[in-house]
């Protein structure tokens, strides 16, 4: 289900977002210590594609927690 971000949301661990225009993405709160911009926010796994100046443009205002792992998942060691 999905919950508004606010000061309750764990940003101390990797969660699904929902961005705009984007959809569900896995992502974690970013202390920002290294950008020309200063200060914390929302980062996603395709920060690499959007790039960070549309990533602090477009937060997310929905989170939600990851699914948990099946067991038979985690020890799958197989290559596809």
């Amino acid at each position: 289900m999905p919950k508004l971000i606010d000061s309750e949301t764990p940003r101390n661990k990797r969660i699904l977002l929902l961005f705009p225009r984007i959809g569900w993405v896995v992502g974690q709160w970013d202390l920002n210590p290294f950008f020309r911009k200063k200060g914390p926010f929302w980062n996603m796994d395709l920060h690499h594609k959007m790039g960070a100046v549309w990533i602090r443009a477009n937060q997310p205002k929905y989170w939600a927690e990851l699914p948990p792992v099946i067991e038979s998942e985690k020890n799958d060691n197989s290559v596809l």
